[in-house]
């Protein structure tokens, strides 16, 4: 099944990405806190993980225009070169945009937290 649908997973993105026309729309996101010796960084954006069902965005250290883990970020979207969600053109988040990623994070965190308790 070549459906766009049938990529949500993130195996096929290049395909929903050009469906739902995102490259170059702007989204914004928090890098996440990874390894520092290595070349490449992941930004969390809840509406690409909701899209793509819970795949961060690829962003090449050399296109980190000085941000850093943990900053808040907005972010041009694009396909990369496997299809998965990558970014590029990062810019300072807006004060805005940091509080309602601020409150998603805090759902996620109580949404996992919660997953946990009813495993038990």
């Amino acid at each position: 099944n070549k459906s766009p649908e049938a990529a949500a997973d993130g195996s096929g993105s290049a395909g929903l990405a050009s469906f739902l026309s995102l490259d170059g729309r702007r989204f914004d996101g928090v890098v996440n806190d990874g390894r520092l010796d290595r070349d490449f960084f992941f930004i969390h954006c809840p509406v690409i993980s909701r899209i793509f069902r819970h795949v961060d965005v690829f962003i090449h250290s050399k296109q980190m225009n000085g941000f850093k883990p943990l900053d808040f970020v907005n972010f041009a979207f694009r396909a990369g070169k496997t299809g998965k969600p990558a970014a590029n053109d990062l810019r300072a988040c807006s004060s805005r945009g940091s509080e309602l990623l601020r409150r998603e994070r805090e759902r996620e965190q109580r949404d996992k937290e919660r997953a946990m308790r009813e495993k038990e």
